[in-house]
């Protein structure tokens, strides 16, 4: 067996191992297993001559730079896990089948099986407040619901794309017993696309690249629903779906008022320290004594207050000029999309995984 054929072999198992995050409320640093692949990956594609790489590079540089300028700190553990990720990509693109992904998958299934099994045992649950028809939340594969759902998509994706039902009908269990509401997002952003692309087949490449573009601009949209709305709307808005909505304006803020961003994983950090005035403003918006003060629940809403507005708009560029190396006429990548909208997803594998799975395979060769 050539090196390059043992990599392959073990990343089947090492990259579903590198999902699990937390186990038993400890933390498993399993991460580093698909760190190091992206390293391999970094070296045996020589990334350092390549102008895509390159460009990519100078970005995360510029931004740990301003992150430097606004807080005298670098967080380089985040921006090396986020390079890694990136160098990943090429690695998954050039060496992964469809059979490779389906093992992958099938893999995923079982562990994230397995632990939520387990976790319906554990004395203590943290995520035990919603259930339904009696069934318990689990937080799965990831350790947290919202993530372990995002996690489990992207197989339950590749299972129906290959006609694998009795491997779809498993992956469903552990998908279901998260409970996420991103699920029930995912299905009717799923079954709309689908609608569209067999309603108007003619149109349906132009109107599907239209929805991703409404998808990537959903902060923008986002802050200009709360802040245009009247008060009782605005309630409603935050009663009925969640404080996502006023996060989001304070983070979009942030993006086009530091044109290179807060820095990456510094979004929080940033609202603690500048934030006062804003939460004033939406306490009195709202008649609420709390406001909540967390992370942006969105990697678009991440991608333009870390890295602000000029990468937040030069990311859809990029997307949109070699639109044709990626899939996105296809409705299931659409739908996957919508959910990275409500979690901050950025240095989460299963994103990248997903990216390098619907490239389209004629195009593979052309990241070397």
């Amino acid at each position: 067996m050539t090196i390059t054929q043992t990599v392959k072999a073990l990343s089947l198992i090492l990259l579903p191992l590198s999902l699990i995050k937390y186990f038993s409320g400890y933390q498993t640093y399993f991460q580093i297993f698909y760190l190091l692949l992206g390293s391999y990956s970094f070296v045996n594609f020589k990334l350092w001559k390549n102008p895509k790489y390159l460009i990519l590079t100078a970005l995360l540089l510029i931004n740990a730079a301003h992150s430097y300028y606004l807080f005298d700190k670098i967080l380089f553990k985040e921006y090396i896990q986020l390079g890694l990720l990136i160098s990943l990509v090429w690695y998954l693109v050039n060496r992964f089948t469809e059979f490779d992904y389906i093992k992958y998958s099938k893999v995923v299934t079982m562990l994230s099986l397995v632990i939520s099994i387990l976790n319906s045992f554990a004395p203590i649950n943290i995520y035990d407040a919603r259930e339904f028809l009696g069934i318990i939340r689990t937080a799965g594969i990831i350790g947290e619901p919202n993530f372990t759902a995002f996690a489990m998509l992207l197989p339950w994706i590749i299972f129906l794309k290959n006609k694998n039902y009795s491997w779809l009908v498993i992956c469903t269990i552990p998908l279901c017993w998260t409970l996420s509401r991103s699920i029930l997002i995912f299905a009717v952003a799923l079954g709309v696309f689908l609608l569209l692309k067999n309603i108007f087949k003619k149109l349906s490449t132009p109107m599907l690249l239209t929805s991703f573009v409404l998808i990537y601009l959903s902060p923008i949209i986002f802050k200009m629903t709360y802040e245009l709305s009247p008060k009782p709307i605005k309630k409603q808005l935050i009663s009925k779906l969640s404080t996502r909505f006023y996060l989001t304006s304070f983070y979009t803020d942030v993006g086009i008022n530091n044109l290179l961003g807060a820095g990456l994983s510094n979004g929080r950090k940033y609202f603690n320290l500048n934030g006062a005035a804003f939460k004033d403003k939406v306490r009195l918006e709202l008649d609420t004594p709390t406001v909540e003060a967390t992370e942006q629940h969105s990697v678009y809403s991440q991608i333009i207050s870390e890295f602000g507005i000029v990468v937040y708009f030069l990311l859809l560029g990029i997307m949109l000029r070699f639109r044709n190396l990626l899939s996105l006429e296809s409705p299931y990548f659409l739908a996957l999309l919508t959910v990275p909208a409500f979690i901050n997803s950025l240095n989460e594998l299963t994103l990248f995984v997903a990216i390098a799975y619907f490239m389209k395979k004629k195009r593979r060769d052309s990241l070397n």
